[in-house]
């Protein structure tokens, strides 16, 4: 396919206009980006799913993950003034180290979860104790039987839908899992969110949300125009993931010293979190504490940068945050 073309919104399926091209400084390959005016969405073209950004820990928050030392994920408060305690099974896709599941297991829940990503797999089995973790993926668990149909009530996709090359198709194997008035919630990046532009992202930002790692990007509208056309109910979208103190320091530092100070700090994270397999296993949490106070040490010049600047740089959430029932044929859109 023509680097100018697309096969359509993978929402509406109609056609879409070409805004820009980017170099992936991962693969060297050539992406572009579209936009769908009437559902307020913008796509990556071509779009396909790489499973070694994840495993091969291109970015730091992986390697994180594969030491157990990544921390409750700010979508957790949400999901369980939404969710309560009312127990029941749940499915979390992309459950990455376990860390919210153990959240989830807290509340009353019988948590399951799946993760292309073995070693953060290994971590959920080992340090959270999550024993039904599964390194596989959605579609392939589906056909090995390792998910039932029909079998939980609850089912979480936390920042995974914009990794989706078809999210619409991944929404109907995610409807075949819940029972009748069963629940998803999920969560994914907001493309109107501080620095997500590809002007601003490339020069001052993060390159997590390019391709091959982000394909998808959303905001409220466009969250709520896939969830209706899928025939989902009880649609509740809202922004979310507001920056906290160390969140505002990072953004003022992005804003003073550019991407350089982005891969700056992901080397230094690259460096300190690998560990060779031969070595994996071996306790470093003093290591990890160290990491924490130099962190803390350098956000503390720019604390009050980043609070002052508050205003700004949440303006809107990070996030988008989502709800939704399992009630009415699947259906895919058209």
């Amino acid at each position: 396919m023509n680097i100018a073309e697309s096969g359509g919104c993978p929402i509406c399926l109609q056609s879409c206009g070409f805004i820009e091209r980017c170099i992936s400084p991962f693969n060297g390959k050539t992406f572009g980006r579209y936009g769908c005016q009437p559902c307020s969405f913008e796509f990556w073209e071509p779009r396909g799913f790489q499973d070694s950004s994840y495993s091969g820990e291109e970015f730091p928050a992986y390697a994180v993950m594969h030491h157990g030392e990544y921390r409750l994920p700010p979508w957790s408060a949400r999901f369980a003034l939404s969710a309560g305690t009312a127990g029941g099974r749940l499915l979390d896709v992309g459950c990455g180290d376990g860390s919210f599941l153990e959240h989830a297991a807290s509340l009353g829940f019988d948590v399951t979860g799946i993760d292309i990503d073995a070693k953060s797999v290994a971590i959920a089995k080992s340090k959270r104790g999550i024993a039904n973790a599964h390194a596989v993926g959605l579609v392939e668990a589906i056909e090995s039987g390792i998910l039932k149909p029909g079998s939980f009530d609850v089912v979480t996709i936390f920042e995974v839908l914009e990794h989706q090359p078809d999210p619409a198709a991944f929404l109907l194997q995610i409807r075949k899992l819940l029972r009748p008035g069963g629940r998803i919630f999920g969560s994914v990046p907001n493309r109107h969110a501080l620095f997500q532009n590809t002007r601003f992202s490339q020069r001052f930002y993060s390159e997590e949300i390019f391709p091959p790692h982000h394909f998808l990007w959303f905001d409220r509208k466009s969250i709520s125009e896939l969830l209706s056309r899928t025939n989902w109910t009880g649609i509740k979208v809202e922004y979310s993931h507001y920056l906290d103190a160390n969140g505002l320091a990072s953004a003022a530092q992005a804003l003073i010293f550019g991407q350089f100070i982005e891969k700056f700090k992901n080397r230094i994270k690259r460096r300190a979190y690998h560990v060779p397999d031969q070595n994996a296993g071996q306790d470093r949490s003093s290591q990890f504490q160290a990491i924490r106070i130099a962190k803390w040490m350098f956000n503390s010049f720019f604390y009050l940068p980043g609070i002052i600047c508050s205003p700004w740089f949440n303006r809107v959430g990070q996030g988008v945050f989502f709800e939704a029932h399992a009630n009415g044929a699947a259906q895919s859109p058209s």
